[in-house]
């Protein structure tokens, strides 16, 4: 709750500061918000070790690999960063250039997740 909080009010100061400059600065609202952006993701990396604790129990407790708990961090770590920089180019006019984000990084992910995909085309292919 606390890092909520703090990445709260980190926005709400950066959304101040470039309302406040953007006429006489108008590169500052870009760079204060991939700025805030970094910091925020910094901040927030402390919640990375719980989460790979218990996919590592996890993989413990059904035998299975390390790799598919590496696919989930990876494809988590492309939807947080696809999020952040569509985020900022809608937020700058550049909507196009978002939506490219959002389709090479849902490219991206699926691409990251072919591993799994061929182990769960591989068991339904043994049931069947």
């Amino acid at each position: 709750m606390e890092l909520v909080t703090k990445a709260i009010l980190l926005a709400l100061a950066a959304g101040l500061a470039s309302a406040a400059l953007q006429k006489s600065a108008p590169a500052f609202p870009l760079l204060l918000g991939i700025a805030v952006s970094v910091l925020i993701l910094l901040l927030s990396a402390s919640l990375l070790e719980p989460i790979r604790a218990f996919l590592e129990h996890a993989r413990q407790l059904f035998q299975v690999s390390g790799v598919y708990a590496g696919l989930m961090l990876k494809c988590l770590a492309i939807g947080v960063l696809e999020r952040i920089g569509t985020a900022l180019c809608k937020e700058n006019g550049q909507a196009a250039a978002g939506e490219a984000i959002s389709l090479v990084s849902a490219a991206a992910a699926l691409y990251a997740a072919i591993p799994l995909l061929e182990q769960l085309l591989s068991l339904l292919e043994r049931l069947l």
